[in-house]
């Protein structure tokens, strides 16, 4: 990942916290109930119990996109939590611009 990609990701993640797209713990499962959540990422600290749980809440709602970042990028940091899980966003366009990048960072 470059540092132009880390920049923008930063902005992206700081966009999403000031609509207060970002949802985590009991909320984001308020929200994934709601059927609410356009993109639900799990963290590397995510253990399989947790997401399984997670995809199971998720799979109620044909719109919300599941994905498992195991990256170097901090997306904990970046929500402003020292440790998460799972992070839930319900902005689609800012979601989408951030899955991409992520994706990319992967290959």
């Amino acid at each position: 990942m470059t540092a132009q990609d880390k920049k923008k990701l930063d902005g992206y993640f700081g966009f999403c916290q000031r609509k207060r797209d970002i949802h985590v713990g009991l909320k984001l499962e308020e929200e994934l109930e709601k059927k609410k959540i356009y993109l639900l990422l799990l963290t590397k600290e995510c253990s399989k119990k947790n997401e399984e749980l997670y995809r199971e809440k998720a799979s109620d709602s044909p719109l919300t996109i599941l994905y498992r970042y195991e990256g170097d990028y901090p997306v904990a940091l970046a929500c402003g939590y020292e440790k998460l899980n799972a992070v839930g966003l319900s902005d689609p366009h800012l979601a989408n611009a951030i899955l991409d990048i992520l994706k990319a960072d992967k290959e």
